[in-house]
C-alpha cells in the first residue's frame, strides 16, 4: 500500500506519541513482573482507522526502532514483541476496518463505523491473544532466557510468586500471558475507537 506524504507525517506523529507512552509502563497484580502495561498501541489503532492497516503496521514499527535507540533494556526482547504481538491485533483490525475501494474508515457513518470497528477489533484481540501465547512459549521467553542467562524455571517461579497455580510455562502462559494481552486488547480497543472519534476530524 503506498502512503501519501501526508499520511507519513500522520504516521510519523503518531509514532512520536506512542513512544513516550510506551515509556510510561507499569506491572498489574496477578501478572508475572515482566508484563508491562502500557497504551503506546492505540496511535497505531488510530492510524488504521484514518489511514490503513499499514499505517498501523509502520506506527508499530517506528515506535519499537524509537524506542530500542532510547532505551534497550530488554536487549530488543521486549521491542519485537510488542511489536509482533501489536501487529497481530493491528492487521485484523486494519482489514476489517478498509473498504475493498481503499476509501478510508472515516468516510463511514459513525453506526457503520461502530460495528466494524468492533468486528475488527474482536478478530484483532483473538489474534493477539493467541500469538502472544505461541509467541511467548516457542520463542520470547526462550530467547529471553538465553540472552539473560535465566532459566526458565526461574521465569516461571517468577509467575509462581504471583500466582500459585502457575508451575510451569504452559500454565505462565494461560494463567498470565494470555490473561494480560486480553485485558490489554480490550483497554487499547475502548481507547483507540474513543479518541479516533474525537480526532477523526483533524486527521
Amino acid at each position: 500500500m503506498k502512503l501519501s506524504t501526508a499520511d507519513l507525517v500522520r504516521v510519523a506523529i503518531l509514532a512520536a506519541i506512542s513512544v513516550p507512552l510506551m515509556l510510561i509502563d507499569f506491572p498489574l497484580p496477578f501478572f508475572v513482573g515482566f508484563l508491562k502495561i502500557d497504551v503506546s498501541d492505540v496511535p497505531a489503532v488510530i492510524a488504521t482507522c484514518s489511514i490503513g492497516p499499514f499505517a498501523g503496521l509502520l506506527t508499530e514499527l517506528v515506535k519499537n526502532l524509537v524506542k530500542l535507540l532510547i532505551k534497550n533494556d530488554t536487549s530488543g526482547i521486549g521491542e519485537l514483541a510488542n511489536f509482533l504481538v501489536g501487529a497481530s491485533y493491528i492487521l485484523p483490525l486494519g482489514i476489517v476496518t478498509s473498504t475493498r475501494n481503499n476509501h478510508r474508515f472515516m468516510t463511514r457513518t459513525h453506526i457503520v463505523q461502530a460495528k466494524r470497528f468492533i468486528f475488527g477489533a474482536v478478530l484483532g484481540t483473538v489474534a493477539m491473544v493467541i500469538a502472544s501465547c505461541l509467541l511467548n512459549y516457542f520463542l520470547l521467553i526462550p530467547v529471553y532466557s538465553r540472552i539473560l542467562q535465566l532459566p526458565i524455571s526461574g521465569i516461571v517461579a517468577m509467575g509462581t510468586a504471583v500466582n500459585p497455580g502457575i508451575n510451569s510455562l504452559w500454565t505462565l502462559i494461560l494463567l498470565s500471558v494470555a490473561p494480560f494481552n486480553l485485558l490489554k486488547a480490550i483497554l487499547v480497543s475502548a481507547l483507540g475507537y474513543l479518541l479516533y472519534r474525537v480526532l477523526e476530524r483533524f486527521l
